[in-house]
């Protein structure tokens, strides 16, 4: 099934619980993340223009263009580790994003490197030079400056590093502790709903059961959202115009990816936690009588239309007067 939810973490590891706008972001968070991603793609292709065996013509030189490197790889290490922490929840650090961090990681590692292999070479001069300033004030362009930078930068952003690490590693164990009290809970959901669906399903005999209630839990969202399990609901007459007919309520297509599902439990456990529970929470003796011959109407079409009713044809939910209750129907009927 498509995940529809926000990849965004909420204060921690929690994942936002709002549904995906753009960017698999939700409204609040799609912006930022885009452009903290659009910001770390910037840089790395900055980055990885760099050729760390460019000549020139002094030490000094090459010092401080490796230096500038270095400050380069800096930069698109911590602008991708931004978005990663601003935009994705643990479960999305998946193999692509962790490839480029070891990449960015050999760059680096491979510029110190070269550095020390420098500071080696360079280190008689940098004796004679200190030497020499104790005698004099002179040392804007000595290598000494260059070579203090140097062990500087590189020694506080392994420091970074080393943090960072350590907070990743607290970070994806706090997310493991709360998942298991999560899928914990959500499972009982997920078995509960799962029972309730089945028992609706009784004495209705179908050539894919499963199928048929995953495309019922649309049909039920709506159902839900229109207050049609409630006691008061009242259908809705047109208010554009004088023509007596009820409004309609269209049901939004699924994913052909449901088709992979051939258990209602592992399509149910897709879902998250706050809509599995208002799904469990809406069955009762009352609303399941409601909810019966909608399924019946559902059977219906399936038997007509097989796997593609919903998928890519278009269903509407449709109120009959005869009948005084909400129909189940193709848009084009």
């Amino acid at each position: 099934m498509c995940d529809c939810r926000c990849r965004a973490p909420i204060s921690g590891t929690d994942r936002c619980p709002n549904s995906i706008l753009s960017w698999h972001h939700c409204a609040k968070h799609c912006t930022k993340a885009k452009k903290l991603y659009n910001k770390y793609k910037a840089l790395s292709a900055q980055a990885y223009s760099l050729d760390l065996d460019k000549v020139f013509p002094t030490i000094q030189e090459r010092i401080t263009y490796l230096l500038s490197c270095y400050a380069a790889f800096m930069k698109a290490y911590d602008s991708r580790m931004e978005y990663k922490k601003y935009a994705l929840v643990p479960e999305f650090w998946d193999w692509g994003h962790e490839m480029q961090f070891k990449i960015f990681q050999q760059k680096i590692d491979n510029c110190e490197l070269i550095l020390q292999d420098i500071y080696e070479s360079i280190k008689p001069v940098i004796k004679t030079t200190s030497e020499k300033s104790d005698k004099s004030e002179d040392t804007k362009d000595s290598p000494i400056i260059e070579e203090t930078n140097m062990l500087s930068v590189v020694k506080n952003f392994k420091q970074k590093q080393k943090r960072d690490t350590e907070a990743e590693n607290n970070e994806i164990n706090a997310y493991i502790r709360a998942n298991q009290q999560y899928n914990k809970k959500k499972n009982k959901v997920v078995k509960r709903l799962a029972e309730s669906l089945d028992k609706l399903m009784e004495g209705k005999s179908t050539d894919n059961n499963t199928l048929i209630l995953i495309l019922f839990i649309k049909v039920l969202v709506s159902l839900i959202n229109i207050g049609y399990l409630q006691s008061d609901y009242k259908p809705e007459l047109c208010k554009k115009c004088a023509c007596g007919t009820y409004v309609y309520q269209r049901i939004k297509n699924h994913c052909k990816c449901v088709l992979q599902y051939t258990q209602i439990d592992k399509f149910l456990s897709e879902l998250s936690f706050d809509a599995l529970v208002i799904l469990a929470d809406c069955f009762n003796k009352k609303s399941s009588s409601l909810m019966s011959p909608i399924l019946d109407d559902l059977i219906g079409l399936f038997r007509i239309w097989g796997d593609n009713l919903l998928i890519g044809y278009g269903a509407i939910l449709q109120w009959n007067v005869d009948k005084n209750r909400l129909i189940l129907e193709m848009e084009s009927q």
